[in-house]
C-alpha cells in the first residue's frame, strides 16, 4: 500500500513577525528576551528518502504540514524516522541590547510523524526535537581590538622631487597591528580618522599637523594596494579569526599552533595637494 508520510512543526511561542531569509518566509518568535527573537526550519527523512528544508511561518501552536513522501509498505512494517531541526535568532527592534544577558530556556520547535492513506491521517505523539538550555545562550556586546600607536617618519625630501601638483614623493610603509580582538564574531571592521584636516578626501591627504614649518604639501595614505585610503569608510580585518584573542589567519580550534598576529599594511607619502 502507498502511504503519504511527513513530519508535521509548529512553535509554541507567539509569532510576532515574518522576514524574508534565505530565499523564504520565515515567521519570528518571541523568546523571553525583549530584543531577540527567532526563526526556524526543518527537514526529516522516511525509510531513506530526505526533504529539503520548510521554514517556520504559522501562528503559535499550529501545525505545518512540509511538502510529503510517498511511502509504499506493508502492514506493520517499520521505517526509520529522522528529523533535523535549525534555528537562528533575530533582534526584534533597535533598543540597546544589555550585554551578558542570557536566554532562559526554551522549547524553539516540536514536531510529529503523520502518515495519510485512504482519505484518513494518523499522527503520532507529540516530540520536543529542540531545546535551547538556560545560560547556554549570552547576548554580548560588540567589542574591540587594540592598536599600538605607530610612528612613521617620512625620509627628507627636496622641493625639486615634486614635479607638479598632486606628484608624491618619499613614501613610507606601515604596518598596523590589530591585538586582543574579541572572540566569536563573523568579522571586524576598521577604519580611520584623520586628526588634522582633510585637504583632498578621494586621494586620502591630509593637512600637516600646525607645528609643522613646511607649507603647500600634505600627506596622503594609502592601502598596500596603492588605493587611496578613504577616511571613516569601514575596512574589514581579513584576517580575523573568531578562534584566536587576535587576529590571525588559523581555523584551527585545538591542537594546533598559533601564527603571529596579522598586521594591516598601509603607507604614508608627501604630496602636493591639488589647486
Amino acid at each position: 500500500m502507498v502511504y503519504q508520510t511527513g513530519v508535521q512543526a509548529y512553535s509554541p511561542y507567539t509569532r510576532l513577525s515574518q522576514i524574508a531569509y534565505d530565499g523564504d518566509t520565515y515567521g519570528v518568535y518571541a523568546t523571553n528576551n525583549l530584543n531577540v527573537g527567532y526563526i526556524a526550519r526543518w527537514r526529516y527523512s522516511i525509510a531513506g528518502q530526505p526533504t529539503e528544508w520548510t521554514p517556520l511561518t504559522d501562528a503559535a501552536g499550529v501545525y505545518k504540514t512540509p511538502l510529503l513522501v510517498s511511502l509504499s509498505h506493508g502492514a506493520a512494517t517499520a521505517y526509520d524516522v529522522g528529523i533535523e531541526t535549525q534555528i537562528k535568532l533575530v533582534r526584534r527592534n533597535e533598543d540597546t541590547i544589555p550585554s551578558g544577558n542570557s536566554l532562559f530556556a526554551f522549547d524553539p520547535l516540536y514536531a510529529r510523524p503523520m502518515q495519510t492513506s485512504a482519505g484518513a491521517t494518523f499522527y503520532s505523539a507529540n516530540y520536543r526535537v529542540t531545546q535551547v538550555r538556560a545560560a547556554t545562550v549570552i547576548v554580548l556586546k560588540g567589542g574591540t581590538c587594540t592598536t599600538p600607536d605607530v610612528t612613521v617618519n617620512l625620509p627628507d625630501v627636496r622641493a625639486s622631487q615634486f614635479s607638479g601638483v598632486g606628484r608624491t614623493a618619499a613614501r613610507k610603509d606601515f604596518e598596523l597591528k590589530f591585538e586582543n580582538c574579541p572572540l566569536g564574531f563573523g568579522g571586524i571592521n576598521y577604519s580611520f580618522s584623520p586628526t588634522t584636516s582633510v585637504l583632498d578626501a578621494a586621494n586620502g591627504v591630509v593637512a600637516l599637523s600646525g607645528a609643522s614649518t613646511a607649507s603647500g604639501v600634505g600627506v596622503q595614505f594609502m592601502h598596500s594596494q596603492n588605493e587611496p585610503l578613504q577616511f571613516g569608510k569601514a575596512y574589514q580585518l581579513g584576517e580575523y579569526s573568531p578562534w584566536w584573542a587576535g587576529a590571525t589567519p588559523s581555523r584551527c580550534r585545538r591542537g594546533c599552533t598559533r601564527p603571529a598576529p596579522a598586521w594591516s599594511p598601509e603607507r604614508q607619502a608627501v604630496r602636493l595637494p591639488s589647486g
